[in-house]
């Protein structure tokens, strides 16, 4: 899966084309607490994502801004609770081969406990598979950036382009998510009218992580060479347009009844969701005198019907 990041925070972690091949530099590292994932970015796109454990609920891995500051291979491991404990590096040693310092007391690094990855099981560091930890550490350098976010909710693509989401749970009780937090996010997204809700319960009260595919795809949209702020939405084997969004920018006094979007020019086809009428786009010419000229499956332009 590939995941682009937006705003802080939601992620929008599009899975698939994110996972494209790495070709500019500088990276950083983001860390999902709740996900118990590490993700090496490149600008606003993962190139690669890795299981994690991360600190216990008493003693938590810290959220914010951090920094490589130190690179070790082979490091020892001093005992916190009694400094004169150290253990050299070997297959006895909690840190494992490799040691990734963002600063304090806290480090990403390896484990001789892997069965721990992937759950709330460290005194705040971040362990990683010896492999995933040394890929990692190859990657990285002195200063590289390290976000470390609480993030229950993801919202992301597949590698169709397809919105999937996932909701973890809330190990350090920080973040409480109702199903308004949630169709907020989906809204401002401008996919929340065509999210199944009983599914949406279903993974809020689940919150363990599954990946829902919603089969929903934005298709960008201009409309007599103007870029629209609205995107025209792929469900299933349809295309839609909210039909009140494109009736105010083409001045169209349009009405809706069931399944049918009315105009003076004609009546068309489409739905209501969530109480919006969606205009099927083979509609677009009967209802508001519009021809669909499909530049690619991701760009639609809409021209005014010629007299």
């Amino acid at each position: 899966m590939r995941y682009l990041l937006l705003s802080a925070l939601f992620l929008l972690f599009s899975y698939g084309s994110c996972f494209a091949q790495a070709t500019a530099k500088p990276i950083s590292i983001t860390i999902n607490i709740p996900a118990h994932r590490l993700y090496i970015c490149e600008q606003n796109h993962c190139i690669a994502s890795y299981p994690v454990a991360v600190g216990k609920p008493h003693h938590e891995t810290p959220t914010g801004k951090f920094s490589v500051i130190s690179k070790v291979k082979d490091p020892d491991w001093t005992d916190p609770k009694d400094t004169s404990i150290v253990v050299p590096a070997g297959v006895d040693n909690p840190l494992g081969q490799r040691w990734i310092g963002i600063g304090g007391d806290y480090g990403i690094h390896g484990t001789n406990v892997p069965s721990s990855v992937g759950k709330y099981a460290s005194h705040g560091c971040v362990r990683m598979h010896e492999s995933d930890v040394e890929k990692v550490f190859a990657q990285v350098s002195i200063g590289t950036p390290v976000h470390i976010i609480y993030q229950r909710f993801i919202l992301g693509r597949n590698a169709a382009g397809e919105f999937t989401y996932q909701i973890f749970g809330d190990g350090y009780n920080k973040e409480p998510l109702s199903l308004e937090k949630v169709n907020a996010i989906l809204q401002s997204a401008g996919i929340a009218d065509f999210i199944n809700q009983n599914t949406l319960c279903t993974a809020l009260d689940n919150a363990n992580g599954t990946v829902y595919n919603t089969g929903i795809k934005l298709i960008t949209l201009y409309v007599d060479g103007q870029k629209m702020p609205f995107y025209a939405i792929h469900d299933g084997n349809a295309v839609y347009i909210n039909a009140q969004d494109l009736a105010a920018i083409t001045d169209t006094p349009i009405y809706f009844n069931n399944n049918h979007i009315m105009s003076e020019v004609g009546t068309g086809s489409g739905i209501v969701k969530n109480n919006h009428p969606y205009i099927d786009v083979t509609s677009l010419e009967k209802v508001f005198h519009l021809q669909r000229n499909w530049v690619s499956p991701e760009l639609l332009q809409l021209n005014p019907t010629a007299d």
